[in-house]
């Protein structure tokens, strides 16, 4: 090798040396859109997974509400003391409660 060849083999090492890293920097940035889109779908399917989890609760959470609801009044109208107006309107207002537990359940309110 001489002197004067140097600068030519530095220019096709230097060359070579910049297309690698173009090569492997375009690779590694393909390869971590993947797996970001990847990261990203999990992500989507933990939320929407905590969604339904969520709604069911809140729904389980004002079924309960409303059967407390109807203990109460169950335990209302054990009384003697009540007027035949009162015993009517806790009973209706039973059947109101069951109805809204049934639309609850079918999720119509």
């Amino acid at each position: 090798m001489k002197f004067s060849d140097i600068p030519g083999s530095l220019t096709l090492w230097g060359t070579s040396f910049m297309t690698t890293i173009a090569v492997v920097s375009a690779v590694w940035v393909w390869v971590s859109y993947l797996h970001t889109d990847a990261e990203a779908q999990v992500h989507i399917q933990e939320y929407e997974g905590y969604k339904v989890q969520q709604y069911a609760a809140d729904k389980f959470d004002r079924i309960d509400r409303v059967e407390r609801e109807i203990a109460r009044i169950d335990f209302q109208l054990l009384s003697e003391d009540l007027s035949p107006k009162e015993r009517e309107f806790l009973k209706n207002k039973r059947l109101d409660l069951m109805a809204k537990i049934q639309c609850i359940r079918e999720d119509k309110c």
